[in-house]
């Protein structure tokens, strides 16, 4: 959609401890919300301003799921064990937005909450995917 609008697009990785980021957050007693928030928001400062005119969007996500809220999973055992109890079920993505404007730098930052229901899958099913790097990089494990 962005392309399509005329806008060139460069993608960033930012180096930004996002474990730091929530353990500080929630032990000053912010909403799992805002610590989502402040994640995407440590995100998109990365980004350098040269003077030149920029528009960054950022984001961070967890999985809200009966009761417990998974972010990224530890290792593939983890995404194995998650998966056994997605499965068949419906959990919370909360995901947080950060737009930054540079150079101006104005900031805008929203949080979605969207339900998701997971299919039934099989054991033989969980663990190929659990072999696969694609779960590794995701809140909840999955994408």
């Amino acid at each position: 959609m962005l392309i399509d609008a005329g806008l060139a697009i460069k993608t960033h990785r930012p180096d930004v401890d996002e474990d730091a980021i929530m353990n500080e957050a929630l032990s000053r007693g912010l909403t799992l919300e805002d610590a989502l928030i402040a994640i995407a928001t440590a995100k998109a400062m990365t980004v350098p301003d040269d003077g030149k005119p920029k528009i960054i969007i950022a984001g961070d996500s967890n999985l809200r799921f009966g009761g417990e809220v998974m972010g990224k999973p530890l290792n593939r055992e983890d995404v194995f064990s998650r998966w056994a109890r997605l499965s068949g079920n419906s959990g919370e993505l909360i995901t947080a937005h950060v737009l930054r404007l540079l150079p101006e730098e104005l900031i805008a930052t929203g949080v979605e909450n969207s339900r998701v229901d997971f299919a039934e899958v099989s054991e033989e099913e969980i663990r190929a995917y659990a072999q696969t790097a694609e779960p590794l990089m995701a809140a909840g494990s999955f994408t």
